[in-house]
């Protein structure tokens, strides 16, 4: 799905078919907001050749957590920010989460499990719920999202063969 689709199918379910900007806004941004929050969940990994000069290895920006680095670092290399200071010399090949930029056309393709898609429609309808301050509705929504990140959640232990419920991932 892509940002326009994500967009369409969350006016179609809170039923709001004529144009208003502030609504707009409103949908934009909480499908931004859980998106960034969603790429914490599902999780992608990047790799970075990072050349370190006069002593510095400067971090890519869009790194969310370090997974491995290569050489490893010792306990006199010293992580400040983005930046890696350090007696080594030549490379480090950084293994990283990264963080996805948001969406802005309608053609941005969201990099998130297809079930964490769904998710973002949940999270745009809460908040629009919360903003015509329907709080019945927007209770129901949040409960659509968080059961959209535990059924991803379950598939995800699944395939790395744990064994979870969706109660085991609702109430933790």
């Amino acid at each position: 799905m892509n940002f326009g689709t994500l967009k369409e199918k969350t006016y179609n379910r809170i039923d709001e078919t004529d144009y208003d900007e502030q609504i707009e806004n409103i949908v934009e941004g909480a499908i931004n907001q859980a998106y960034m929050e969603l790429c914490k969940i599902d999780k992608r990994i990047s790799r970075a050749y990072t050349p370190i000069i006069n002593g510095v290895a400067t971090l890519p920006d869009n790194i969310l957590e370090i997974i491995k680095i290569t050489p490893e670092l010792d306990s006199e290399d010293i992580i400040e920010g983005r930046n890696i200071i350090t007696s080594k010399e030549g490379v480090l090949e950084v293994l990283y989460n990264y963080s996805r930029d948001e969406l802005v056309e309608d053609d941005d393709e969201p990099e998130l499990h297809i079930n964490l898609q769904y998710a973002l429609i949940n999270y745009a309808v809460y908040k629009y719920y919360l903003h015509r301050k329907k709080e019945d509705l927007a209770t129901v929504a949040l409960n659509d999202y968080q059961f959209s990140i535990a059924q991803y959640e379950i598939k995800k232990d699944n395939i790395e063969g744990r064994s979870t419920t969706i109660i085991d991932v609702l109430y933790k």
